[in-house]
């Protein structure tokens, strides 16, 4: 069966892979290695994961919940995850949103709506993972649920991240361009190394 294997997609070192839930996971860089790419193995060969865009907000009065609109006049794009960083959605909610390709246009910064209420703080920017690094994981869940199960992980080179086979979440750790080398998780906890030092997120609350 080893003529039945193909190679994951690109060009030089395969950088990781990961289990996630039975589903097995790549990391390689693309053909020109300007970007590394995740691939999904399928029964047809390996996909490559679309990525989503992320876009910035802070004063959250209304929370967005994964699936809702999020509007700002014409322009339109659908919830993947609400990356909740500080503050309360009472008014003091700030982070980020993945979200897909915006439709009718760019958002800008100003108050949006749709199924929730935050001022934005500029456009969306599609999330991508420069070459390189090698990936470290682990698979953990915060909620006892096998639905609820993601990778947690770094690569060296990008920022640190979640992702649950669909939805990539580039993490901000307050590290600013040092990266960790390591991650394990642990009692509601998500541990990352960065070169002497041994940090940790709050008690069930990765981002």
């Amino acid at each position: 069966y080893q003529a039945d294997i193909t190679k994951v997609p690109g060009s030089g070192r395969v950088r990781g892979v990961a289990i996630l839930n039975s589903e097995v996971y790549a990391w390689r860089d693309n053909v020109g290695a300007t970007a590394m790419a995740i691939h999904k193995a399928t029964s047809s060969g390996w996909d490559e994961v679309e990525m989503f865009h992320q876009i910035s907000f802070t004063a959250g009065s209304n929370d967005y919940v994964e699936g809702d609109t999020l509007s700002q006049g014409g322009v339109t794009a659908t919830v993947k995850r609400v990356v909740l960083e500080s503050g309360a959605w009472s008014g003091t909610a700030a982070g980020r949103l993945i979200i897909t390709t915006p439709s009718g246009g760019v958002f800008s910064a100003g108050a949006a709506a749709g199924g929730g209420a935050c001022t934005l703080s500029g456009a969306s920017a599609v999330i991508a993972l420069a070459p390189g690094g090698r990936v470290r994981t682990d698979a953990y869940t915060f909620t006892g649920s096998l639905a609820d199960k993601r990778l947690y992980g770094c690569d060296g080179v990008n920022s640190e991240f979640e992702f649950d086979g669909t939805v990539y979440v580039p993490l901000n750790t307050g590290m600013g361009s040092i990266r960790a080398s390591a991650v394990r998780c642990h009692k509601l906890h998500v541990f990352f190394a960065y070169r002497g030092s041994l940090q940790h997120s709050a008690i069930g609350a990765p981002y």
